[in-house]
């Protein structure tokens, strides 16, 4: 330091004062001397020269607690100034360097060291009662005035003395000079003391409930957090109460682990004792390691107790790490303080929560939300979440004193926080290990609001376990609730985030998929929100889109012979995905229907020509619905009519080159689309089930499974819930998901090893039984697979597994099977041939002759003509196309028999005709054809007459009677047959279901039962709107007679063809109307016209046919 400056300090620090004993005597200049002080301060540089020559002066120790002690009112100058040097002084060390950053450099991380063994002693300063009375009474003097009579020196000296005792309390301990134990008062502790014996702590609630003081907010909730540091809140909520049998139970385990570990360690050694003294320890040989001899066999010079200790290393100096191997330290310091302050600080923590914890969070939450606090205050915000709550939580459940944050728009704030934090932890790289300890924060506070909600859902009181199902219910629906904790287990590395973030972690993500579990239990599924990936292209130039040619006779040959090959692998579905919103014909339209039909073949033609499969069989599919028993094939053709009808298309020579409207819109719709040839998410609605979330591609993947299995590593360290909950999770991977495999792992097996050979392998009875199933599988596997323990030293993906199980090459076995037109070996096409040539002069069909008698049971029909045509032994593949028996022809023997049968039963009781299709020898027929036959035969005048007859008394079929059963079967069906994570859609979920109740953004799928209102359809018969009411009767007996005809039920469109049933529907209450009976909106950006849902029965949709037409009548 320069001399001149060193006796400045010197000359200024004298003219301070000086105490006589007890007593401590001010200079004139004390006031003058301060001030100067504080400039030297501030002209401090890098080094913080003056700053530690004013630590090591003990100018704090020594003068100011004294000036502070014998300052009278009338010296309030001389307070003011010292308050504002202590705060000073008192400044964490980290803020005194250049941007608030520990020094990197030798020489700066000793000042720093230096800087912060001075504030430790500045701390211990503090502890001094009469020096904290006197900083508590002028606090208080302060807050007494009334608003309106302070002074901006007022609000200046409460702003200071707040900042003092937050960096006394934010000084770190020193556990290695203060050699404290638990139960003993340590020097934080005895502050905390002073600050209760001379009430500064009445004064921070007072603060923190006052809605005049809001200003000092923040402040107050800092400095409660550093009271609370060191406090555990559980032990805290349970200070003074006799213990319980659980924590009983608990030290009992501890203390036994100890003595067994103890115990064996004990006999271990007592194995190693040698008689021999140790100045006749001998040579010996190890054999079978190569010596400087060059002979195996080394000769040792040191005695040695056990083989393990063998070591070349003694000399050697350690390798350096590198730092992506380096654990990162634990910072969380938890001690049990004396009983005393524990009950004092448990006190305070309930009063905080009667009083201050809804007022003080939720102005610091506003606060953070308009960005009037500093940047990263949101750290103590979360702090207090997870400390209060869970103390509560221990101490006296009771959800109205935490009620501010038990919301579900505080679920997403601290998600919000929660995902700010890690990307800031990503981008940050200079600064990781504080955004660690940030997002710890994060994942407790979230664990506590899981916790919370948990509690209440077992509470007796009805309203607490409602609100818990709602909240429940918001954070399963949305995607991004289900699947944070997946994406930070994925995201985990230890060499920045400790193990006590990873135990959070994993203890929240158990809970959370236990809550998912029961709330997904007895529920066949429910709705949720699911992201998915949708591909786009780049903005191309609108092309004009390939015209279709008249092709010769030779040239369509020659063309078709190209194309059938793998136009057959696209019908069978091998190629590709077919499209299904493809629209044949355009209801709207002015043209002729036939005149569409031959533009739907026209446009079948030109994409065969094109190349594009897949949409000529979607369209010629989709025409097919439109234009039955036609040009366009028959609706119960298999694959081979399929083809053989689209070479009929193709050949057709007289179709016209042109582009219908539909065509041009399509066209139009396509120029206009933005291909970005990038994915871009989207939210869709899915329906679910909790397994859902358990698959494959969600746990079974080394990137969760790698911190869980690094984490049981530390079994001993881990508590009894840490244990059991890694345990389960990896017992889902391998017995729930039955991916065994992914648990040869050799870091796994060393675990394991250890376990077992644990002395106290009995406190870990799970983890015994776990490890010993795996190494069961393992060893009952090894005979099969010799190479299996190669497998150990790499983690493995689901595809992995599966050969390990089933042998190397059956994915690749069993991902050819699926694929069209497997190869063929030489023996089979012998087989082939052979079988050929000895049925071709049969009668019967040659094909089905062949497959009966093929060796391989895999092939198909379309497979063996194809093979056939490429070994040259058949020419035309027509000549093995099975004749179409055409749909609804009935021959004259059926027509005799349904006469028979009709004239048997037509005076009997109940449904006629379900006894006649019974009876039928053709078991093909539907419903529908049966009417319609004895209709056609004059049999029967009304077809009304062949409805269902019910029994006297029977109500009309109401939804609950009749839609219950179909309700369930088909839900159950689907879930059975379809992925329930496909988009939702209103025509694919059944629509009996068509009201969704509101559960707090979950829908879950039931029946409604809807009436028309009386009112509501006077008022649109007053209105004019009586034909467009006859429209929608005679829609739904319509679809009720098609209902009860067939079995194959689809949601109906309700095409508006004139312009006054277009109107209508733009009236909010003829639409009301359509919402009261039952009917569907269309799905924006999906759907164009109301539908008549799928799940509505033909009871229902006669009753309200007719409800409408009886009101009508009334009126």
């Amino acid at each position: 330091m320069n001399q001149y400056l060193n006796t400045e300090i010197v000359c200024t620090l004298a003219g301070l004062g000086c105490a006589e004993g007890t007593e401590y005597y001010k200079s004139p200049d004390c006031l003058e001397s301060l001030k100067d002080l504080i400039k030297f301060l501030r002209r401090d540089d890098s080094t913080c020269e003056i700053r530690r020559q004013l630590g090591n002066s003990k100018v704090l120790e020594n003068d100011l607690i004294a000036i502070v002690k014998s300052c009278t009112p009338k010296e309030q100058d001389i307070f003011d100034m010292v308050i504002r040097l202590m705060v000073n002084l008192t400044q964490p060390a980290a803020l005194c360097f250049e941007h608030g950053k520990i020094p990197e450099d030798k020489t700066g991380q000793h000042y720093y060291l230096e800087l912060v063994n001075q504030l430790q002693s500045y701390k211990e300063a503090f502890t001094d009662k009469e020096a904290m009375a006197v900083i508590g009474r002028e606090l208080s003097r302060t807050l007494q005035k009334d608003w309106d009579d302070r002074q901006e020196e007022d609000y200046l000296l409460i702003e200071r003395v707040l900042l003092l005792i937050r960096n006394i309390l934010h000084v770190p301990a020193n556990p290695q000079a203060e050699k404290r134990t638990d139960d003993d008062a340590s020097i934080h502790d005895q502050v905390v003391w002073g600050l209760h014996q001379n009430g500064v702590d009445d004064l921070l609630l007072y603060i923190a409930s006052s809605p005049d003081e809001r200003r000092w907010c923040m402040h107050t909730l800092e400095i409660i957090s550093l009271m609370l540091r060191e406090q555990n809140p559980e032990s805290l909520a349970r200070a003074g109460d006799s213990r319980s049998k659980s924590e009983k139970s608990e030290d009992v385990r501890q203390l036994e682990t100890i003595r067994e570990r103890e115990l064996a360690e004990k006999k271990k050694n007592a194995k190693k004792f040698s008689g021999r003294h140790s100045r006749f320890g001998g040579t010996f040989y190890i054999n079978n390691m190569m010596s400087i001899a060059d002979k195996r066999q080394m000769i040792y010079h040191h005695s040695v107790a056990d083989a393990k200790n063998l070591t070349f290393d003694r000399e050697k100096s350690a390798p350096r790490k590198r730092k992506n191997q380096i654990i990162a330290k634990e910072m969380t310091v938890e001690r049990r303080s004396t009983l005393s302050i524990r009950l004092f600080l448990q006190g305070f923590c309930k009063q905080f929560l009667e009083h201050c914890y809804n007022p003080l969070l939720y102005v610091v939450r506003d606060n953070l939300m308009h960005e009037r606090s500093q940047e990263n205050d949101e750290s103590y915000f979360l702090w207090a979440m997870k400390f209060f709550m869970e103390f509560t939580r221990h101490f006296d459940f009771r959800v109205d004193f935490v009620g501010e944050t038990m919301s579900v728009s505080n679920f997403q704030y601290v998600l919000k926080i929660l995902m700010q934090y890690y990307d800031s932890f990503v981008e940050d790289k200079q600064n990781p290990v504080t955004w660690g300890r940030r997002l710890h924060l994060a994942v407790q506070a979230y664990k506590e609001l899981l916790m919370y909600v948990l509690f209440m859902e077992k509470s007796n009181d009805e309203t607490l376990r409602s609100n818990a199902k709602v909240i429940k219910a918001n954070i399963f629906y949305m995607v991004e609730y289900r699947d944070v904790f997946l994406f930070l287990v994925r995201k985990f590395d230890k060499s920045k985030q400790s193990k006590a973030y990873l135990r959070d972690l994993v203890e929240t993500f158990h809970v959370f998929l236990k809550m998912l579990e029961d709330y997904c239990s007895g529920k066949s599924h429910i709705v949720i929100q699911q992201k998915k990936k949708k591909k786009k292209t780049k903005k191309r130039k609108s092309k004009q889109a390939p015209a279709r040619v008249n092709l010769s006779a030779e040239q369509a040959d020659e063309m078709w012979q190209a194309m059938a090959s793998e136009l057959s692998s696209w019908i069978q579905g091998h190629n590709g995905t077919i499209p299904e919103s493809v629209v044949p014909f355009d209801a709207a339209s002015d043209i002729p229907i036939d005149q569409q039909r031959v533009s739907a073949l026209s446009r079948i033609q030109t994409q065969l020509q094109n190349c594009e499969y897949g949409e000529s069989i979607a369209l010629l599919r989709a025409a097919r619905e439109v234009w039955p028993n036609d040009s366009f094939g028959a609706a119960d053709g298999d694959p081979e009519d399929e083809f053989m009808c689209l070479h009929d298309i193709f050949k057709m020579t007289d179709l016209p080159i042109e582009t219908t409207p539909l065509a041009d819109a399509e066209a139009e719709v396509n120029e206009e689309e933005i291909l970005q040839l990038v994915e871009s998410k989207f939210i869709s609605l899915s329906c679910w089930k909790f397994p859902n979330f358990l698959s494959y591609s969600r746990l079974a993947c080394p990137s969760i499974l790698q911190p869980y299995c690094w984490l049981l590593g530390f079994y001993r360290e881990n508590s009894a819930k840490t244990n059991h909950y890694l345990v389960k999770m990896l017992h889902r991977v391998a017995v729930d998901l039955k991916i065994v495999p992914m648990m040869f792992q050799l870091s796994l097996f060393v675990t394991f090893n250890r376990v077992l050979h644990d002395p106290a392998a009995s406190q870990y009875k799970e983890m015994v039984k776990f490890a010993r199933y795996i190494l069961g599988n393992f060893f009952e596997m090894l005979p099969k697979n010799p190479v299996l323990c190669v497998e150990l030293s790499t983690w493995k993906t689901t595809d992995a597994c599966y050969e390990i199980s089933e042998g190397y090459g059956s994915l690749q076995n069993r991902r050819s099977l699926k694929k069209s037109g497997a190869t063929w070996s030489y023996e089979e096409e012998e087989e082939l041939k052979s079988l050929y040539h000895q049925y071709q002069e049969g009668e019967d069909d040659v094909i089905d002759k062949i497959l009966d008698n093929l060796q391989d049971d895999t092939r198909t029909r379309r497979q063996i003509i194809n093979k056939l045509f490429l070994l040259g032994l058949v020419t035309d593949k027509r000549a093995f196309r099975k004749p179409a028996a055409k749909k609804g022809a009935w021959g004259a023997d059926e027509e005799e028999q349904l006469r028979a049968v009709y004239e048997e039963y037509k005076q009997s009781d109940g449904d006629i005709v379900e006894k006649i299709l019974s009876h039928l020898t053709n078991t093909s027929r539907s419903r529908r054809q049966v009417v319609n036959q004895l209709v056609k035969m004059g049999l029967v005048e009304d077809r009304k007459t062949l409805r269902k007859k019910r029994k006297p008394g029977e109500k009309r079929g109401t939804l609950r009677d009749e839609g219950e059963e179909d309700a369930s079967d088909y839900l159950s069906s689907s879930s059975d047959s379809e992925s329930d994570n496909e988009s939702l859609d209103q025509t694919s979920v059944p629509t009996l279901v068509s009201s969704l109740k509101d559960c707090g953004n979950i829908y879950l799928i039931e029946y409604v039962n809807r009436e028309p209102d009386i009112a509501l359809s006077t008022f649109l018969f007053a209105s004019g709107l009586q034909e467009q009411l006859e429209w929608i009767q005679s829609q739904l007996r319509r679809v009720a007679e098609d209902r009860e005809d067939g079995d194959n039920w689809q949601a109906y469109p309700l095409v508006t063809i004139t312009e006054e049933n277009e109107e209508a529907l733009s009236n909010s209450q003829f639409r009301a109307m359509l919402k009261k009976i039952g009917l569907v909106p269309p799905v924006t950006g999906q759907q164009t016209f109301w539908r008549i849902p799928i799940g509505m029965r033909p009871a229902q949709l006669r009753q309200a046919a007719d409800e409408l037409e009886g009101k009508r009548h009334t009126e």
